[in-house]
C-alpha cells in the first residue's frame, strides 16, 4: 500500500525514506552515500584529509518555482523533518511531525500561525503581523523553533557573533557536534593509513544554519589538505539533475535489497545528549530576530549559493539572490547559467562523477562564511518528546550564545 500522505497541493509534497512511494521530483535521497564515495576519492587524490557526515538517509529538498526567493526556511524545515521522521532513536517524532497534515510549505505556515495563537513567540508573531498563510514571507530559525517546539520536538538555537569575520568558533562548534559520537574523528593521518576510515558517516541529525540572506541544512564537514574546514550542506536553492539520477539509482537498488537502518548501530539519545552538553553550555538570551525579514522590508535579505568558481557553472563572485537557483544538468538554460557535462564516461556502461565539481555543490568554505558576521544554528539533542508543560515553558524563543 502506498503510504504517501495526501497533500493540499500536488506541488507541495513531502517525502522521506520510510515511505513506500517514489520521491517527488524535487526530493533527492541517497546523496550522503554518494557524497561519502566522492570524499573518499578526494582523500585518495590528496585534496581532503578527512570528513564527517551526518544521518545517511537525509533527503535533499529543492524549492519549486512558486516558492523561489522566499522558501529556503520552509524547505530546510522539510529536510529536517525527513531525517527526524526516519531516524530510529526517537520513533515518536514521526507521528508528532505528521499529525493532522504532513510537513510542507503550506502546512508549516498553518502550524506556525496556530502556535502563535497559543501564545508562542509573541514578538515574532507581531513582527510578521500574525500572518503567513497566503503570503510570501521569509522565516528564520525563530519560526522553525516555534514549529518544532509546538509539535513537541526538542530543539535549541545557538547564536554566533563573528566580529572581524572570524568564524573559528562556529566551525569548532559544528565539528564538535558531528564528532560527538564518531570514534574516528580524532584519528591521525598515520592511524587512517592503518585502517581508520577518513570519511565517517554518523547518525547525527542535520543542522539548520541561518544568516542574513539565506539558510542551509548542514550535513557534515570536511577538513582539506591545508587544514581548513568546509561545511557540507544541502542547499534548497540548488537542484542537481544528473547527480539526482545517480543518487536515485543507488536508492532504487537499496529498495530492491530491502535495506533498512540497523538500529543497533545507533547510540542512545542519552549518550548523545551527554556528549553534547559541554560544547553548547553558555548563557541564555532571547533569540535575535536576525534571521527574519518581512517581504516588504527595505533591508532585503542578501542571498547566497554554495557554488564557487568552476568550469561547470559560471557564477558571479558576488552572492546571487536566494531566488536565483542553480540547476545542474544539460537543461539548465532557464537559470541563465552555463553548464558543462558532469559525468565523465569511463567505458561503455560506466559513469563517474568529477570529484572536484561534485564537491563544490556541497562545500561552503571559510572565506564564504567570513562574509557574514552573525549566524544562528538550530540543532536537535534527540531527547524524549516534550510534555505539555515543557512546551509551555518554551513558548518564548531563547538561544544559547556561543560567542
Amino acid at each position: 500500500m502506498d503510504k504517501m500522505f495526501p497533500s493540499s497541493s500536488a506541488k507541495d509534497r513531502f517525502w522521506y525514506h520510510s515511505l513506500d512511494s517514489e520521491p517527488p521530483s524535487n526530493h533527492t535521497p541517497d546523496l550522503i552515500p554518494l557524497l561519502r564515495k566522492t570524499l573518499l576519492d578526494s582523500v585518495q587524490k590528496g585534496a581532503t584529509r578527512r570528513a564527517v557526515l551526518g544521518y545517511e538517509r537525509a533527503v535533499h529538498i529543492y524549492h519549486e518555482i512558486w516558492d523561489a526567493g522566499w522558501g529556503c526556511g520552509y524547505r530546510n524545515f522539510m529536510m529536517l523533518c525527513a531525517a527526524l521522521m526516519d531516524q530510529p532513536t526517537q520513533a515518536a517524532y514521526s507521528s508528532l511531525l505528521s499529525a493532522h497534515t504532513p510537513p510542507s510549505v503550506n502546512s508549516l505556515k498553518v502550524l506556525i500561525e496556530e502556535a502563535w495563537k497559543h501564545g508562542f513567540d509573541p514578538e515574532g508573531a507581531e513582527g510578521l503581523k500574525g500572518e503567513l498563510v497566503g503570503h510570501k514571507k521569509w522565516i528564520g530559525t525563530a519560526e522553525l523553533y516555534v514549529a518544532f517546539t509546538y509539535r513537541g520536538i526538542p530543539c535549541h538555537i545557538a547564536d554566533f557573533d563573528t566580529p572581524h569575520r572570524k568564524v573559528g568558533p562556529l566551525l569548532d562548534w559544528i565539528r564538535r557536534y558531528f564528532d560527538a559520537n564518531s570514534r574516528d574523528h580524532q584519528a591521525s593521518p598515520q592511524e587512517w593509513w592503518r585502517g581508520a576510515t577518513p570519511v565517517v558517516v554518523t547518525d547525527r541529525m542535520p543542522l539548520i544554519l541561518q544568516y542574513q540572506g539565506h539558510s542551509r541544512t548542514v550535513i557534515g564537514y570536511e577538513i582539506t589538505r591545508d587544514g581548513t574546514t568546509n561545511l557540507l550542506v544541502f542547499d534548497p536553492s540548488v537542484h542537481m539533475r544528473q547527480l539526482r539520477d545517480m543518487a536515485l539509482s543507488s536508492y532504487n537498488l537499496s529498495r530492491k535489497r530491502d535495506v533498512w537502518p540497523n538500529k543497533s548501530k545507533y547510540s542512545t539519545a542519552q549518550h548523545v545528549v551527554q556528549s553534547l552538553k559541554e560544547p553548547f553550555r553558555s548563557h541564555k538570551k532571547r533569540a535575535t530576530r536576525g534571521g527574519r525579514r518581512h517581504s516588504d522590508s527595505s533591508a532585503k535579505r542578501p542571498r547566497s549559493s554554495p557554488l564557487g568558481d568552476d568550469n561547470v557553472i559560471v557564477i558571479e563572485d558576488s552572492e546571487p539572490e536566494e531566488g536565483a537557483s542553480t540547476k545542474v544538468g544539460p537543461q539548465s538554460h532557464d537559470s541563465g547559467t552555463k553548464v558543462d557535462k558532469w559525468l565523465v564516461k569511463t567505458g561503455e556502461n560506466r559513469k563517474v562523477l568529477d570529484t572536484k565539481k561534485t564537491l563544490k555543490l556541497f562545500r561552503v568554505d571559510e572565506k564564504k562564511l567570513a562574509k557574514k558576521d552573525k549566524y544562528q544554528v538550530l540543532w536537535f539533542p534527540m531527547e524524549d518528546p516534550l510534555t505539555e508543560s515543557d512546551k509551555q515553558a518554551r513558548r518564548e524563543v531563547t538561544s544559547e550564545r556561543v560567542c
